[in-house]
C-alpha cells in the first residue's frame, strides 16, 4: 500500500475519533455546577443572580487554592462570563495560578487571611482598584493587562512584586510603595506601559528587575529611599549603591546629553529601554560591558560612541533606535560580540565600519536598518568580511546582512555561499531582483522580511541546491503562486530551480514550469483523501445517533 493512502486511512481514524468525541460533548443547554471544590480546604459557590462567586475556606487544609497552567481546570470557569464579583472568604490563603485570568471580573473582596496572588491569577481582569490587604507576594504577571485598574497600594506585608506583575495595566497612574516596608524585589518588566509619572523604591528593596519601566513615557522622575543600602540615584538615573551598573532612567526625563559616570563599567539590561530625551549618550572608558536591550527604542539618539574598553554589546541593544545615524567604533580594540539584533531597525543608520576585534555576531545585527548602504569591515577581521558592502562570513558561506538601503536593483549572490541568514534581507528598499546560486542549500526562516508596502523586489529566482527552509516563514509577506494562481507552500520542493516574479513583492507568479510534476495526482490523492474523511464522519454520526 502506498504511503499516502495510509496517511489518508490514519487521518480517517483522526476525524472519526474527533466527531465522536464532539458529539459527545454536553450540550449548551445542559445544566452548568453552580458549586465545588478548588483547593486544600476551598469550595466554590456561584450566585447568579447577584453575579457573585464565592470561595470559601472549609476548616480543613492549607485553605491555598489549586494552580493550573489554565482557567479552563478550574470548576467555574463555564459561568466565567456572567461573573462580575468574586468575595473570598476568611481562611483562604492563596488564589492559584490562572484562577481567573481573563475574565471579566469587575470587583475582588479579599480576606485578611490572603498571603499570595498566584501566576497571572487576575491577567485582563476589569477591576479599577483594588485593597491588598495582608498579601505577602505578587506572582508573575499578578495584576497582567488589568487595563482598567487606576490605582494600587502596595501594603507593608507585601515582600515581593513578580514579573510582569503590573505589565500592560494602560490606566494605572499611581502605584503607592510608600508604605512597602517590607517590600524586598520587584520583577522584570513590572509595570511596562503604564502611564505612571513617579516612582518611589523602599528602603528595603534589595533587587530591583531589568526593564521594569519599558514604555512608561509619562514617567519622569524615580525616588529611592535615601536609607536603601543597595541603590542610589544620580541625575535621575538608578545605579547600584557603589555605582557600577546604570539599572534604569525614567523615560521621560529631558536629557539632551547623557553623560554616564567612569564609577560605571555595565550599562545594566534594558536600563535606558524607550529614554525617548535622550539625543546623545557619553559612555566612559571604564564600561566594559553594554547589557541587553540597553538603549533599545531610544528614538531621539542620534550618535553614539563605543569606547576603547567595551567588550560586549548585548541583543538588541539599540534596537529600534530609529534616530540613530552614526556609531563611532573608531578606537574600539576590545570589542569580542554583538549580540542578535544589536542595532536591529536602526532606520537612519547609513553605514557602519566594523573593527577588526570582533569574533562574534548574532542574526540580523543590522537587519530591517532600510537605510544603511553598506557594511565595512577591517580586512584583518579573521572571522568576517565585506564585499562590494555586503557582510558574510569569513569562508564565504554565509550571507549575512545586505544591507537594507543598498543602491543595487539587481543582486546575484555569489557562488559558494550555501546558507542565508536570518534577515539577512530585510527592509530592502532599492532591491528588485535577486538571483539564489546553486550552491545553496538553505534558507533560515525570516531570511527575507520583506514588507510589500516599503520594497521593491519582484522577482527571484531559486538555485537548484535548495533542501532546507527552516521554520515556516522564510519569505514574510512573499506569496509564492502558480500559473493558476494557487499558492504554493514555502518548500524546497516547490521553490528550488525554478523563478518568480509578479508586480508586486506580495505576489510572485511562477515564469516557468510548475514546480511539481506530480500536481495533478496530488490534487487526485487531496479528492481521494476528503471522501474518505466525510465516510468517517457519517458513520462516526451513526454509531452514536440516539436509539
Amino acid at each position: 500500500m502506498s504511503g499516502y493512502f495510509v496517511k489518508i486511512i490514519a487521518f480517517s481514524v483522526i476525524v472519526a475519533a474527533v466527531a465522536v468525541a464532539v458529539v459527545s460533548l454536553p450540550s449548551e443547554e445542559s445544566e452548568a455546577a453552580t458549586s465545588g471544590t478548588c483547593g486544600d480546604g476551598v469550595a466554590w459557590s456561584f450566585d447568579l443572580d447577584s453575579r457573585t462567586l464565592s470561595l470559601t475556606y472549609t476548616g480543613t487544609g492549607t485553605g491555598k487554592m489549586d494552580d493550573h497552567d489554565s482557567p479552563l481546570d478550574f470548576g467555574y470557569t463555564s459561568h466565567w462570563k456572567n461573573i462580575d464579583h468574586v468575595v473570598i472568604g476568611e481562611g483562604v490563603t492563596s488564589i492559584g495560578a490562572s484562577a481567573f485570568q481573563n475574565f471579566t471580573v469587575l470587583t475582588f473582596e479579599f480576606p485578611d487571611s490572603l498571603e499570595e496572588i498566584g501566576h497571572f491569577a487576575l491577567e485582563g481582569n476589569k477591576i479599577t482598584s483594588i485593597d491588598l490587604k495582608n498579601v505577602v507576594k505578587l506572582d508573575d504577571g499578578a495584576f497582567y493587562y488589568c487595563k482598567e485598574l487606576t490605582s494600587v497600594v502596595i501594603p507593608p506585608t507585601v515582600v515581593s512584586i513578580g514579573n510582569y506583575a503590573f505589565d500592560l495595566c494602560e490606566s494605572l497612574m499611581h502605584a503607592d510603595l510608600t508604605g512597602a516596608t517590607s517590600l524586598v524585589s520587584i520583577g522584570n518588566s513590572s509595570f511596562v506601559s503604564t502611564p505612571i509619572s513617579s516612582f518611589y523604591v523602599p528602603a528595603t528593596v534589595t533587587s530591583l528587575g531589568t526593564g521594569m519601566f519599558a514604555e512608561c513615557y509619562y514617567l519622569g522622575t524615580i525616588e529611592v529611599d535615601p536609607s536603601n543600602t543597595h541603590y542610589v540615584v544620580q541625575d535621575g538615573a538608578v545605579y547600584n549603591s557603589d555605582m557600577p551598573t546604570v539599572v534604569c532612567y525614567p523615560p521621560k526625563k529631558a536629557a539632551s546629553v547623557l553623560e554616564i559616570p567612569d564609577t560605571v563599567t555595565s550599562i545594566g539590561k534594558a536600563a535606558f529601554v524607550t529614554a525617548q530625551y535622550i539625543n546623545a549618550v557619553t559612555i566612559p572608558d571604564s564600561v566594559t560591558v553594554i547589557g541587553d536591550n540597553a538603549f533599545e527604542k531610544c528614538v531621539s539618539l542620534t550618535t553614539i560612541k563605543i569606547p576603547a574598553t567595551v567588550t560586549h554589546i548585548g541583543q538588541f541593544a539599540f534596537n529600534d533606535c530609529i534616530g540613530l545615524q552614526s556609531i563611532d567604533f573608531s578606537g574600539t580594540t576590545a570589542l569580542k560580540s554583538m549580540g542578535q539584533g544589536a542595532f536591529l531597525s536602526c532606520s537612519s543608520l547609513t553605514s557602519v565600519d566594523i573593527p577588526a576585534c570582533v569574533e562574534s555576531m548574532g542574526v540580523r545585527v543590522f537587519g530591517q536598518c532600510g537605510a544603511l548602504e553598506s557594511i565595512y569591515i577591517d580586512p584583518s577581521n579573521p572571522y568576517y568580511v565585506t564585499v562590494d558592502g555586503i557582510l558574510y562570513d569569513k569562508s564565504m558561506e554565509t550571507i549575512m546582512q545586505y544591507p537594507g538601503g543598498y543602491p543595487a536593483t539587481d543582486f546575484t549572490i555569489p557562488d559558494g555561499v550555501k546558507k542565508i541568514e536570518l534577515n539577512a534581507f530585510s527592509a530592502i528598499l532599492k532591491l528588485e531582483s535577486v538571483t539564489i546560486p546553486d550552491s545553496v542549500t538553505t534558507i533560515e526562516d525570516g531570511a527575507f522580511t520583506c514588507p510589500s508596502y516599503v520594497i521593491k523586489l519582484t522577482k527571484i529566482t531559486f538555485g537548484d541546491g535548495l533542501t532546507t527552509i527552516t521554520g515556516e516563514h522564510p519569505f514574510i509577506a512573499n506569496h509564492y503562486l502558480d500559473k493558476d494562481g494557487k499558492e504554493l507552500a514555502q518548500t524546497p520542493a516547490n521553490l528550488r530551480g525554478h523563478t518568480f516574479e509578479g508586480e508586486s513583492s506580495s505576489h510572485m507568479y511562477i515564469v516557468d514550469d510548475d514546480p511539481s510534476d506530480d500536481g495533478g495526482n496530488n490534487r487526485e490523492i487531496i479528492g481521494a483523501a476528503i471522501v474518505v474523511v466525510l465516510i468517517a464522519v457519517i458513520g462516526a454520526l451513526y454509531v452514536i445517533r440516539p436509539r
